[in-house]
Order: structure tokens, then C-alpha cells, then sequence
């Protein structure tokens, strides 16, 4: 039997390894030939597919056309946006020179062998008509040197979807869709399970970097590969067509390299990413060889005419040009630059004056440049960088068939442009590549973008039209055999310069952070406090000054508090929240808070979340809805109000889209915003902290000061010194300092006007200042100035400050039976108003009248109504502090009350709301979390609840779940569960000063369910007496 089983293990591994072997095999005997790799014609399987649920769409095959001819997919211009533009070509160039590596053919002239020389896999070009009028031949792009490779069928797709089984196809022929993440007939089989398998990658995890399996890079994804190997020996052109013509003209010396690609292409639907697709390759070294002096190469064709599905497109004035590093202002002069790395091409005037849409193709990840090649290759100003910088963008040339035309050696041309040397080439240079700017200068690398204009043109009947040809490169590569190289670059659109360049960022760092995309703000670090009957939660601020990963942009907009009794990883959050189609979007919170900015109500993009009610920012919450000893989950996520149509909010004018949240979180120990709680009363040997707020001496500001507990437990016994000064605000800011430790807890705190404060130590302060002396009629009151008793005076003062000088005075109006008089307008009253801080009588007049004063007797006494002015000396300069008004009231609250005036005797003490001013303080003393000794009472004993325990408790939230608490338990304890028989059945550890409980789950230390029947308990407390205890568990 055991033989048998060894047999089936090997039948079953050697038919699972047959395919990849023979693959191997293959690949070896052609690194034996060592000659044999010539280029030939596409022939075998062909496989493509679509990008079509993005903004740009668009078609590609695997051989080597990433952007497909529009006769392939007629239902789908080649990378068309809207009306305006698409990309004719795309195709993929990887160029070596001349090495050991170069096949040798014979020369028929020299009648030796001699090397083929450089070689570029790509795009392949024959002359197709000999212009006599010139003595040259014409050349067009005909094929690609890439194609299908060999015997991987099931290993890295499968036949079994053609395209013509979901979009409309050429009636030329069809084609296999390549594997894609919506349909997954088009994934291969596992050879083992059977099970279908995606051979392209999975995303990885922002915070872990662990694979996402079943996550994808994008929302639409399609896999294909190919390689420039599966057919040899195959010349082109014909030999005919070199005997007639001779052989300079008919020459081909392109041979395989062995390049292998696996390529995924990506595209997004959401709004922000939707003009962006992303090519990512793993190109593979399958020869024998390690090269040196490789390129890597995007030869591309851009028409950016006004284009519609029904009439021939128009080209009056199409652009181009390549970004290399600039910086945000879009000059190369500043020491902060941005790797762009694109070439982009728009047409600048299609009609009635509208710009069309700008296309563009970037680099956004290539090989790493040699160690001291001592340039400066990612434009940071730095040369040689330890860890290696990225080639970027190192050559943009103007590259079009007719290069050729009087240059017939066409691989060795294409790897000279592609390698940017311009020797040995004469007058080409500057006629037909390699072009010079308007003072005759040449840059071998990059082309002068005007030069370039004036070539980038073709007559036709209908007159002059434009086209772009580019050809992109990122070199020199030092290549070993094995190796792979990650090549990635992308497609983008956009409708103006700017936003280009804002699309571009965003495809670049979307890319070097593993495909992460808008995602909310980072979650807040949340600390949970349980306590009887309540859970209190406090989070920092951090999300706040956040700013979105690939915007930039600063969008928070607010947090909202969920709750669940439930595991974490069920998701299940409480009320759910569904579109129309019924699918889940989120989850009605407990709680929620944000900005007060004017962002409130449902989104307009997806109108079923709320960005808000302009409710304010909090940053602790007590739920008081709880139950003790039910665990709950918390998740306090943070959220952005996505990317709104304001012009303030979004300056680069990218789409609106809608709101992100933080992830709530599945663990505690992984997501900060994540928190697990049980309520329940404190340890019973321990007493809560208390605090006191007291003014200092010569404190002037009176506005309420409120110090909350928020964290019993974290609460340090420390006095603290709160300390006020004037700032550039406009008003005084407060500092806090440890009298403990000396240590400054808070430095100039702005937020005092009622907001509340940062938590630290497990305090919270909120203050609300008084930005002006005004009348504080919560503390004036009148009274008997003689005796202090309350006055039966129902009249009402209203006043404020004359001066912006806040003087720290407070007054007393004080009625007799003398009249006084007014220092200037020489009015009399029956009252004397003194500065009770002071203590000196203050001088007073009344310049505005009642309206009730009509006589001039009613003028020159004071009235009910009339405006007070007071007035004092400061160094012998007369100052205006206060005026105030006395009102007899004119609507009373009960039936019956009477309306009672000031009689001689009466005093109204008068209570302003003063600033804080610069030397303002204010001492916090605290007393910490207290351990006492434990005096044993009814009160407090050791209990077990229920008791009895019948069926069910009501803590427990499944028919699963069974367990009954132990009670008044001190911080430290262990208790011991013991039978009737007198057999221990289990033993609890408790120790945390958090809770004065402790489960037990009813089971054995067998881990069985026990029995019903009496049990007895014993309570050890380290320094203390035992307690001891009986209950009942009926089933």
C-alpha cells in the first residue's frame, strides 16, 4: 500500500512538472544554438483584452501592443477619451548592442560572417515602396517581435473565453481574452487542486505589507505575457525582395533576446483615478547571457484631433513635449523637484478655440541606475544615493519609419536612438532624428520638442495633418541571465496642463506605495475606559492635519463612533446602510462630529452617507447605554469629505469624489482605532481621583475654567500651574506646567472659547474666555450693603466695557437716603458707586437719557433707563470703564410677583466678565487613583450574580455562551470554586484595579461544562481576611 501511495505522488508531481520542464527544455536547447533566434512574423495563439470601465479605455494584445489597432476592436477606439484624442500605438522596446550575444550571418558582399549587431525587440519596420524620385525606400510598421509564449497554456492562461464571447470582434478573426479579474473562466487551473488560479499579483496590506489574497491592483485588472522567442529562423524580408533590391536594403539583423513579459495592465473606476491606466511588467532575462548596456523603450503614436466615432478626424495644431523633474511651479530651477518622467502631446486648438484632452505616457517605476555612475538620475539633487535611484526617463526622442529612409541598418538605428548616441550617423542628425534646438545645440538624449514639430506632420487628399511618433527610453541596464527586471509605466488624460500634472502625481505615488489609493484619513489612536454603567473613549487628533495620500489635499472632515457586541471580523456594526441595488456601504454610527465649515448633509456623488452636521469636533465620548459585563467593540474611524467641486477646496480641479473612512478595524492589537471594553464597577478597595480648580492672587479673567476626569486610571496626583499670556491672537492663550516634574504639558493653548482641550494625564480642560467686560449677570445680584441679607430688588442691569483696556475692577451701586452728584453733567442720584477692589468711591455721569424722560427735572435726575457712566483716575489720567443701565423689569415669571424698586439700603454688586490677561494663573491639584484599606460591610462582600443561576444570565449574548460574575472583588485577589463534595473545581486569578469582577464561565478545569447543584467559593486577598460564599446553578 505504502508503495502504491509513493507512486501516485510521483505520477501525480511529474505531471503537474511535464509542462514547465518541457518549457525548460525548450528554452535550453535554443540558449544551445546560440545563432538560431531571428525574427519572424506574429503567428500563434493571440491574446487580448480591455480596459473599458475607466474614463480612458483601452485595448492591448500580447504582442506587444499595448494599446490595440483600432481594426482588432472595432467597438473601441485605441485609449480613447471622450471626443477628444486616443493613442494609435503603443509597443514595448527592449534594445541591446552589439555583443558574444550577436548571432553571425554571412555577408554575401564581403563573403564573411559577420555580427548582426545591436538588436531591439519591438516594433518591426520593411520598406514597402522604392521611391525613385528620391532613390529611397518607404517603410511602414508592419508587426511586433512579440508574441505568445510557448507551451504555458493552463500555467498563464487558458482558451476557455474567446473575446468575441463578450464584446463585438473584427470579423477578421478572433482572439483568446486574456485571464481578467471579472471573468474568472479566464484565470488558468491550478494543476494540483483544479481550482481556477489568478496568475497575476495581489494588493498588499498599507500597514502589515502581508498579500491581500483576492484584492486586486485595481478595480480592472487583465494578465498577459509573451516573449520575443517562440519562432526562429525566419527571415523577412523575403529573399526575393533582397536579390532584386541588394543587400543593404533587404538586410534584417534583429534576433531574439530572450525576453520574457508578464504584464499586467490596470485600470480604476473611481472618479480621482480614472484617467489613469497602469502597465506593470516583470520582463525576464531566459538567456543564457547577462547583458550589458540594455534599454527599456515606449514607442508610442498620439492623435489628439476632435474625434468621433462617425466622422474623420481633424488636426490643426497638435504638441508635444517630455517633463523630466520640474518642481510645482513647473520651472527646473528650484532644489525640490518631482520626478515626472512623461511625454505628453495635446492639441492646442481643435475648434471654437477648445483645447483638447492632453494624453501622456509615464514612467512610474524603472530598473535602478548602476552604483557611481555619478549622475544625478531622479533629479533630487543628490548623486550616487546608497540605496540607488530609479533611471527614470533618460532619453525622448522623434522616431517615425521614415528614419529609415536613408538609413537601411533599421536595428542598429532603433538601438541608436533608443541608447541616445547619435554617432557615426552624419546628415541624419538633425534631419531625420536626433534633432538640434533653434541655436543648432544637440542634446543626445532629448530631441528639441520644436525641432520635432515641423516633422511630425503627413500629407494626404486632405491636406496637411498631425501626428505624434515619440519613443521613450530608460537605460543603460546591466541584465544577468535570470534576472527581472519591474518596468512600470502608465497612460493618463487630462484636460489641461495642471491637472496633468496633478494626474501624474498621483499615478507615481499611487504606484510607489503598492497601489494604495484614497483610503480616509490615518485612524486615531483610541483609549477606552470602563467604568459602572458607561464607557468613556478619548482619541487624539492627528487625523486632522492629515492629508490625503494622493491629492494632498488636507480634507478632514470628521470621525464617527461605532459600536458592536459582535466580533470585530463579522463586520456587523449595528443599522446598515444600502444603496439601491441593496449592497452594503456602511454602517449607521452611535456617534458622530465634524468641522463646522458648511460640508454637511448626504454627498451629492453618493448620496448615502452624511459628511456632517456642522456639529463640532469632540474628541471623548462617554456611552452610557451599556450594560456591566457585555464586552463591546469600538472603532473610531476618521473621515475625509472626499474631493468636493469647490475651487477653494480642490485648486486642481480633479473630479468629485466621494467620501473615505478609516478602516474600522478587525484587532484591536493591529488598528489603534479599535478598542475592546467591558463596563463594570471599579475594584472595591480603591477610591476615584478627585480635582480642584483654584485662582491665584491678582488673576484677573473669570471665565469658567472646567477640568474633567476623562481617565480615572491614568490620572497622576500632580499639581499643575495654568498660566495665561497675551498672544497674537487677539487674546490670551494658557500654558500648563507639571508643578511635579517641571515639565510643560501644554504650550500657548489658543483654543478658549469653549472648545475643548487636549487630554493629557487623563484631564481635559475647556475655557471659555470673556472677550469683553461686560456685565456678568449670573453672578450680580443685589443685597443690604449694612447686613449682607438679600435685597426683595427685582430691577436688571445691563452694561460693558468703555475701554478696550480690560481693567480688572469690579463695583457696587449703593442706594441712600443722599443725593449724590455726577462730576461733569452735575445730574443727581440717589445712590454712590464704589470700586470694590479698590475700595474707594468711583466717580459716575449719565450722558444718554431714557426715552421715558420728557421734563427737564426727569433729565437731570437718574431714572429707570438712563445710562450710567463710570469713570476712575489712573497716574492722573481720567479713564471710562464701565457704563451699565438699571431697568425696572417688565415682565415677571409668576402670577402675583410685584415689580420691587431700590430702596436706600439696597446694593447691587456688580460681576464682570473679565479677560484673561498676560499673568493670569490658576493652580490644578489632583488626587490619584487611591488604594484603601478594605472595611468589610454587607455593602461590599463578595458576591455571585444571579444567584441562583438560572438557564441564562443576562450578560450573555448566545445560547453558547454561559457565566456568572463574581462581585466587590479588590484589585487583587484569587478565588478558589470548590463542590459540595469538597472538590476544588476551579481556580480565578483577578488583578485589575479597572473592575471589581470576574467571570466564570461555568466550566471544569477539564474544560467541561459542570453540573448543576451547590458550590461554595473562598476569596483570598493578599493582606486581608478571606471571604467565603455559596451559589446555586440550576440548568
Amino acid at each position: 500500500m505504502k508503495k502504491i501511495k509513493l507512486l501516485f505522488i510521483f505520477l501525480a508531481f511529474n505531471i503537474y512538472l511535464f509542462p514547465i520542464y518541457a518549457w525548460a527544455q525548450n528554452l535550453k536547447k535554443e540558449k544551445s544554438t546560440g545563432v538560431t533566434l531571428s525574427k519572424q512574423r506574429l503567428q500563434g495563439e493571440l491574446i487580448g483584452g480591455v480596459i473599458n470601465k475607466s474614463n480612458l479605455k483601452i485595448g492591448f494584445l500580447n504582442n506587444g501592443r499595448f494599446c490595440a489597432p483600432g481594426e482588432f476592436l472595432p467597438d473601441l477606439p485605441s485609449a480613447q477619451r471622450g471626443q477628444y484624442g486616443y493613442l494609435g500605438k503603443l509597443d514595448l522596446w527592449i534594445g541591446i548592442p552589439d555583443g558574444p550575444w550577436a548571432p553571425k550571418v554571412w555577408h554575401p558582399d564581403s563573403q564573411r560572417y559577420v555580427s548582426l549587431g545591436a538588436t531591439v525587440s519591438g516594433s518591426v519596420y520593411e520598406p514597402y515602396n522604392y521611391n525613385r524620385w528620391y532613390n529611397r525606400f518607404d517603410f511602414s510598421v508592419t508587426e511586433t517581435d512579440w508574441s505568445t509564449i510557448n507551451a504555458t497554456k493552463g500555467l498563464l492562461y487558458t482558451d476557455d473565453l474567446l473575446y468575441s464571447e463578450i464584446y463585438r470582434q473584427s470579423p477578421l478573426f478572433d482572439f483568446i481574452h486574456a485571464p481578467t479579474n471579472e471573468y474568472e473562466k479566464t484565470w488558468p487551473r491550478d494543476a494540483l487542486t483544479g481550482f481556477r488560479k489568478w496568475p497575476g499579483s495581489w494588493k498588499k496590506d498599507n500597514l502589515t505589507g502581508e498579500l491581500l489574497k483576492n484584492v486586486f491592483l485595481g478595480d480592472q485588472v487583465c494578465y498577459i505575457t509573451f516573449d520575443d522567442r517562440t519562432y526562429a529562423d525566419t527571415f523577412y524580408p523575403s529573399q526575393e525582395f533582397i536579390n532584386r533590391y541588394g543587400w543593404k536594403y533587404g538586410q534584417e539583423q534583429g534576433y531574439s533576446i530572450g525576453a520574457e513579459v508578464l504584464a499586467e495592465v490596470i485600470g480604476f473606476q473611481e472618479a480621482l483615478l480614472s484617467d489613469i491606466i497602469i502597465y506593470n511588467l516583470k520582463i525576464i532575462n531566459t538567456s543564457e547571457w547577462d547583458y550589458t548596456g540594455a534599454y527599456l523603450g515606449i514607442y508610442y503614436e498620439s492623435d489628439t484631433p476632435w474625434y468621433s466615432l462617425d466622422s474623420w478626424p481633424d488636426y490643426p495644431g497638435l504638441k508635444t513635449n517630455y517633463i523630466k523633474n520640474i518642481d510645482d511651479s513647473g520651472t527646473t530651477e528650484n532644489e525640490v523637484t518631482f520626478p515626472y518622467d512623461l511625454s505628453y502631446s495635446y492639441n492646442r486648438n481643435i475648434a471654437d478655440n477648445v483645447d483638447s484632452t492632453y494624453f501622456a505616457v509615464q514612467f512610474l517605476k524603472t530598473p535602478l541606475a548602476e552604483n557611481n555612475d555619478g549622475f544625478d538620475n531622479d533629479g533630487d539633487f543628490e548623486i550616487d544615493e546608497p540605496e540607488g535611484e530609479q533611471l527614470g526617463l533618460t532619453g525622448w526622442h522623434f522616431f517615425h519609419p521614415n528614419n529609415f529612409s536613408y538609413y537601411y541598418e533599421r536595428e542598429k538605428l532603433s538601438y541608436k536612438i533608443l541608447s541616445n548616441d547619435s554617432s557615426g550617423l552624419g546628415g541624419l542628425v538633425d534631419e531625420t532624428c536626433f534633432f538640434k534646438d533653434e541655436e543648432g545645440n544637440l542634446d543626445p538624449d532629448f530631441d528639441c520638442p520644436d525641432r520635432v514639430q515641423i516633422y511630425n506632420r503627413w500629407s494626404s487628399s486632405r491636406g496637411v495633418v498631425w501626428y505624434i511618433h515619440n519613443l521613450m527610453s530608460c537605460g543603460p541596464i546591466n541584465w544577468e541571465s535570470g534576472d527581472t527586471l519591474n518596468f512600470v509605466f502608465g497612460i493618463l488624460a487630462a484636460d489641461d496642463y495642471d491637472n496633468m500634472l496633478a494626474t501624474a502625481k498621483i499615478a507615481r505615488n499611487m504606484v510607489d506605495n503598492n497601489y494604495r489609493r484614497s483610503e480616509g484619513p490615518p485612524p486615531p489612536i483610541v483609549t477606552a475606559v470602563p467604568q459602572n454603567g458607561k464607557i468613556t473613549l478619548y482619541w487624539d487628533s492627528s487625523a486632522e492635519t492629515a492629508r490625503d495620500f494622493l491629492t494632498g489635499y488636507q480634507n478632514f472632515e470628521g470621525y464617527k463612533i461605532y459600536r458592536t457586541t459582535s466580533d470585530p471580523t463579522h463586520n456587523d456594526w449595528g443599522e446598515r446602510i444600502l444603496d439601491h441595488d441593496g449592497k452594503l456601504i456602511n454602517f449607521i454610527p452611535q456617534k458622530s462630529c465634524d468641522l463646522i465649515n458648511g460640508i454637511n448633509g448626504y454627498e451629492n456623488i453618493y448620496p448615502f452617507q452624511k459628511l456632517g452636521d456642522d456639529s463640532g469636533l469632540f474628541h471623548s465620548w462617554t456611552d452610557t447605554s451599556v450594560t456591566n459585563g457585555v464586552t463591546y467593540w469600538y472603532s473610531v474611524c476618521s473621515y475625509n469629505r472626499g474631493i468636493v467641486a469647490d475651487k477653494n477646496l480642490n485648486p486642481l480641479i480633479y473630479p468629485v469624489s466621494q467620501m473615505r473612512e478609516c478602516p474600522k478595524g478587525v484587532s484591536p492589537g493591529v488598528s489603534p482605532n479599535l478598542v475592546k471594553v467591558m463596563p463594570g464597577v471599579q475594584a472595591s478597595n480603591y477610591s476615584l481621583p478627585t480635582l480642584a480648580v483654584e485662582r491665584l492672587s491678582e488673576s484677573s479673567g473669570n471665565g469658567p475654567i472646567e477640568v474633567q476626569i476623562v481617565d480615572p486610571y491614568t490620572v497622576t496626583g500632580h499639581d499643575y500651574t495654568m498660566t495665561f499670556e497675551d498672544t497674537s491672537y487677539g487674546y490670551a492663550a494658557y500654558s500648563l506646567i507639571d508643578k511635579t516634574t517641571g515639565e510643560m504639558i501644554l504650550n500657548k493653548q489658543s483654543n478658549t472659547n469653549g472648545e475643548e482641550g487636549k487630554i493629557f494625564d487623563g484631564l481635559q480642560i475647556s475655557v471659555q474666555r470673556f472677550d469683553d467686560l461686560e456685565v456678568l449677570n449670573d453672578s450680580t445680584f443685589w443685597f443690604k450693603y449694612e447686613t449682607g441679607e438679600p435685597s426683595p430688588c427685582t430691577w436688571s442691569i445691563l452694561g460693558g466695557k468703555l475701554n478696550w483696556d480690560p481693567f480688572p475692577f469690579e463695583y457696587e451701586i449703593r442706594f441712600t437716603e443722599k443725593m449724590d452728584t455726577s462730576y461733569y453733567m452735575k445730574k443727581t442720584a440717589p445712590f454712590e458707586i464704589w470700586n470694590t477692589v479698590l475700595n474707594k468711591k468711583s466717580y459716575w455721569d449719565i450722558y444718554y437719557n431714557a426715552s421715558t424722560d420728557t421734563t427737564d427735572s426727569l433729565k437731570n435726575t437718574w431714572t429707570s433707563g438712563d445710562m450710567i457712566y463710570i469713570w476712575d483716575h489712573f497716574d492722573g489720567v481720567r479713564e471710562f470703564t464701565l457704563r451699565v443701565t438699571i431697568t425696572e423689569r417688565s415682565y415677571f415669571t409668576y402670577q402675583g410677583e410685584k415689580n420691587v424698586a431700590p430702596e436706600p439700603g439696597d446694593a447691587l454688586r456688580i460681576f464682570l466678565k473679565r479677560p484673561f490677561i498676560t499673568g493670569d494663573q490658576f493652580q490644578i491639584s489632583t488626587k490619584a487613583l487611591t488604594k484603601e484599606k478594605l472595611v468589610l460591610k454587607e455593602s461590599n462582600k463578595v458576591k455571585v450574580v444571579p444567584n441562583p443561576y438560572i438557564v441564562h444570565a443576562g450578560w450573555e449574548l448566545s445560547s453558547n455562551e454561559s457565566k456568572i460574575q463574581f462581585i466587590n472583588l479588590p484589585a487583587e485577589c484569587t478565588i478558589h470554586i470548590f463542590s459540595m463534595a469538597g472538590d476544588q473545581v476551579r481556580t480565578l486569578f483577578h488583578n485589575d484595579i479597572n473592575t471589581d469582577y470576574e467571570f466564570w464561565d461555568l466550566l471544569n478545569f477539564s474544560n467541561l461544562k459542570v453540573s448543576y447543584g451547590l458550590y461554595t467559593y473562598v476569596v483570598e486577598i493578599p493582606g486581608d481576611r478571606n471571604q467565603k460564599g455559596k451559589f446555586v446553578i440550576l440548568r
